[in-house]
């Protein structure tokens, strides 16, 4: 008596290749090689420039250098700025090696 060739189950093709991404270019989590969703956000969040979905970047600024607060990055806060929150801010110390 002959035993039956052992074949392999065929799986579905996923649409992934052996590099993880598909033909467009995204990972099964939907991100790119960059690491930047379809929204063109990073998985923290951040758009390719470094700016949240509200405009903030990764320290808490705006485009015109000001945080939700109203504190200044540089110069003074803006009139209707929570100064308490602002000094609050900056007598934190400094967080990493590179500074701010």
């Amino acid at each position: 008596m002959t035993t039956p060739p052992v074949t392999q189950p065929q799986h579905p093709d996923d649409g992934y290749g052996p590099d993880g991404f598909d033909a467009f270019g995204y990972d099964r989590f939907g991100y790119d090689r960059s690491g930047f969703n379809r929204s063109g956000y990073d998985r923290a969040g951040y758009d390719r420039w470094g700016y949240d979905w509200r405009g903030y970047d990764r320290e808490g600024y705006d485009t015109y250098g000001y945080t939700e607060q109203g504190c200044a990055r540089t110069g003074e806060d803006s009139l209707n700025a929570d100064h308490a929150a602002c000094e609050l801010r900056r007598s934190r110390p400094f967080t990493g090696s590179a500074g701010r």
